[in-house]
């Protein structure tokens, strides 16, 4: 069965091809609706920085990029569309509230979550607010988006301190439906085929079908689930408060593999490709296990926590980490091949188009590397 619905994802998946990581585009968290992390993009091997734009205050969010614009948020609530090539300011939204997640760019339009309980619908070109959608507690996930169940409109996906998932009508900011769970939502919902996957602080892997919000299944995570679930082949991959990862069956709601290292929680999400699953974790080590059997390949030793989500192309792993420094690694053997230090902590993950790799930093800092091959 599991073959079946792996089946099922791969035919979605074409539908759903024109929101996924290009050479030009990096439009939603982790670069793709499941959350996978995996670029088409090989980045060269001696990065140089392009530029960098102040935001004023720590950017823990992640970069998207569309159009030649890179959209980013920061802790003081504000949030630019910045020229790609030159790091020159595009404009400027203010929310007046924390932005600690990545904006989601959708026909033409710039979703973006706040500490204010608030979804705003931008403008991708000029910034101007068509919408604003309440929630009534924080948002400290990215929104993500899906086809209704006609598959002849979109709507948009977001999790709140509230309790609630949503889904909001992407033009008109109206809500759809919600769905409720036991406890805070503070990641952002992993879309693929006709499941969304989602952990919470209930402990609890919530499987629910994204055009309907009908509940499929919920499922024991293990422990409190604060960063976002990936979804590849109907399995998700998530780590817990209580320092495991896994990797569980969304058809059976099997628990395939479960792998625990030091006693350390996994805060971050995961890339996810054909051959392995790479993350981060409190005990400053990224580690890339065997997608089917969780075995270690290897781990890679920061002098910080990572709580960055990684990226990874065919032979790359790209990831930041609370020393300060931004790494690419290499995919098979897990050597450094090259790394830069900025000296602040980097909560935020890359995001990769062709000639630039852009990253956010607790100085206050996006910073954005030339990669010419």
């Amino acid at each position: 069965m599991r073959v079946l619905l792996g089946v099922i994802v791969a035919l979605y998946a074409g539908i759903w091809s024109g929101n996924t990581a290009t050479q030009e585009s990096w439009p939603v968290f982790q670069g793709s609706q499941d959350l996978s992390g995996v670029s088409p993009v090989e980045v060269s091997t001696k990065l140089k920085q392009a530029w960098k734009f102040d935001t004023g205050s720590e950017v823990k969010a992640s970069a998207i990029i569309h159009d030649q614009l890179a959209y980013i948020g920061s802790t003081n609530g504000k949030f630019f569309a910045v020229n790609l090539q030159n790091g020159e300011k595009a404009w400027e939204f203010d929310t007046e509230a924390s932005i600690t997640a990545s904006a989601l760019y959708l026909d033409g339009m710039v979703y973006v979550a706040a500490g204010d309980g608030f979804v705003y619908g931008l403008d991708a070109k000029t910034g101007e607010k068509i919408w604003k959608f309440e929630t009534f507690d924080k948002i400290n996930g990215s929104v993500n988006w899906t086809y209704s169940k006609d598959k002849k409109s979109k709507q948009i996906l977001v999790g709140s301190h509230d309790f609630f998932l949503y889904a909001i009508e992407p033009k008109t900011g109206k809500k759809i439906w919600e769905y409720e769970c036991e406890s805070y939502i503070n990641g952002t919902p992993a879309i693929s085929g006709d499941t969304t996957a989602f952990g919470g602080c209930d402990a609890i892997l919530h499987v629910v079908d994204p055009s309907s919000g009908k509940k499929i299944k919920q499922l024991e995570a293990g422990s409190i689930v604060v960063a976002s679930v990936a979804i590849k082949d109907g399995v998700a991959y998530y780590g817990h408060q209580m320092n495991a990862f896994l990797a569980t069956d969304l058809e059976s709601g099997e628990k395939l593999w479960e792998y625990s290292g030091r006693n350390f929680p996994f805060e971050g999400s995961p890339a996810i490709t054909e051959k392995y699953v790479i993350f981060g974790g409190g005990d400053k080590r990224i580690h890339c296990l065997d997608r089917k059997t969780g075995e270690v390949k290897w781990k890679f030793r920061t002098r910080g926590r990572v709580l960055a989500s990684p990226v990874v192309n065919k032979s790359q792993v790209l990831c930041g980490s609370n020393d300060g420094r931004f790494y690419l690694i290499d995919l098979e053997t897990g050597d450094e091949i090259w790394s830069y230090e900025i000296g602040d902590g980097i909560e935020s993950s890359a995001a990769i188009v062709k000639n630039r790799v852009l990253v956010g930093c607790d100085d206050g800092f996006l910073y954005a590397f030339e990669s010419k091959n």
